[in-house]
């Protein structure tokens, strides 16, 4: 039989009916899959679809997808981009050429979510040589001179990403688009954020660990750049700071607590117990007493963050025969002596990193004992012995000029002479 009826005899009760034909038991004969990207459905596929099909719709030309769905499917994909796996599979899809045509879009938003998938995909070795085969770094520097801030900051964060990798500075430097320059102009730029910022300066550190890049580091004039960062907010104005601790006790309110735990603030931690993972004088957001004090609070770990990252380029360059003359005439020791005595264990290793490095120059020498040999020898004593190595060596460089080893011995006690010229 071709059909079978099942029931109740004799009984009111619905039937129901087994057909064994194929088109009854299987009415949709389609495709599983349609054989063109249907651009009104933009969602979340699972399988082995989920991250091609994203890509694929990213890539349909101007007029057949508006730049709102176009964003909502960046955010999907950029959702998605979670791991190695998926990274790896939308590098396979030629995500990257769809991407960096992306960044001509018409829409900032568009733009700006298009460099934060690129940062994503950055994190992955062949992810960079990708967006450097699609020519990404001229078309992501360009967009350092982006009209939204949003999506200049996102720009300067793709690049860091694609620099954080020797081959991705390597490309960095080798491009004609002179990136250092135009990193450069985004920090002197009042307007740009804090975020990019923070990029650029990145970027110009890991484009600096080679010989090629500081000397165009140095033709961009990115220690003139990096000092004048590291000279703002370094310490509030006295007339500002007395207006203030007035505000505060006509208020009725205590000075600020600081928590007197060890603890990083410059965001920069590195793996092994290192110093530049650890850091005092963090303010403890437990104690704060109003919002007020909070924003301020931020504002100070996001300035001594960019102060850290600014150190680290400077360090850079000072340990580059080139980049000491540079960053002394620039006026580089004035300032690395403020960081001596600050109470960020980071800074003040940095700090004395970049002294120790300026003081192998002869002309850096006396300089530097008169400006801050008071305070390093106070910190051969310091509780971490990556700061006090520091000291010691930079006291050690200085003292090879007469008249500063003149000034150095007035300080030092009987202990700390035998010490420091190791007798």
């Amino acid at each position: 039989m071709a059909s079978v009826e099942l029931g109740l005899q004799g009984s009111h009760a619905a039937r129901y009916g087994a057909s064994e034909f194929l088109k009854d038991r299987h009415p949709d004969l389609s495709a599983p899959f349609p054989a063109d990207v249907i651009p009104e459905e933009i969602a979340v596929a699972y399988g082995r679809r989920h991250v091609p099909k994203l890509v694929d719709v990213i890539s349909l030309p101007d007029d057949q997808l508006p730049d709102e769905e176009r964003a909502r499917c960046l955010r999907y994909l950029l959702h998605l981009l979670a791991n190695q796996e998926t990274k790896s599979e939308a590098v396979t899809c030629g995500a990257s050429d769809s991407l960096v045509h992306l960044l001509e879009s018409k829409d900032p938003y568009v733009r700006e979510l298009t460099c934060n998938t690129i940062s994503s995909l950055a994190q992955l070795l062949t992810a960079r040589a990708a967006i450097v085969q699609a020519q990404g770094i001229p078309a992501l520097t360009l967009l350092l001179k982006d009209k939204d801030p949003s999506a200049r900051a996102a720009a300067a964060q793709s690049l860091e990403a694609v620099s954080s990798g020797p081959e991705g500075a390597a490309a960095v430097l080798a491009c004609d688009s002179q990136v250092q320059a135009r990193e450069v102009d985004l920090l002197e730029d009042s307007e740009s954020t804090h975020s990019a910022r923070m990029a650029a300066v990145l970027t110009l550190a890991n484009c600096t660990s080679t010989d090629g890049g500081i000397y165009q580091a140095l033709d961009a004039h990115v220690p003139r750049t990096l000092l004048r960062l590291c000279t703002e907010g370094l310490a509030l104005d006295t007339a500002e700071e007395e207006a203030r601790k007035a505000e505060r006790k006509k208020a009725g309110k205590s000075p600020k607590s600081r928590g007197t735990t060890p603890k990083s603030r410059t965001g920069l931690e590195k793996e092994g117990g290192d110093l530049e993972g650890r850091a005092a004088g963090t303010p403890n957001s437990d104690h704060f007493e109003d919002e007020e004090e909070r924003e301020f609070s931020d504002e100070e770990a996001a300035r001594a963050e960019l102060h850290a990252a600014c150190l680290r380029c400077l360090r850079n360059l000072a340990h580059h025969p080139y980049g000491k003359v540079q960053v002394l005439e620039e006026g580089g020791i004035p300032v690395f002596a403020k960081f001596l005595v600050t109470d960020d264990q980071v800074l003040q290793q940095l700090g004395a990193g970049c002294l120790m490095a300026l003081t192998v120059e002869e002309d850096a020498k006396l300089p530097t004992a008169e400006a801050c040999a008071e305070v390093l020898v106070d910190m051969l004593h310091h509780p971490n012995p990556d700061v006090a190595e520091n000291a010691l060596a930079t006291l050690q460089n200085s003292c090879e000029h007469p008249a500063a080893r003149e000034i150095v011995e007035n300080l030092l006690d009987d202990e700390d002479m035998e010490f420091v010229f190791c007798y």
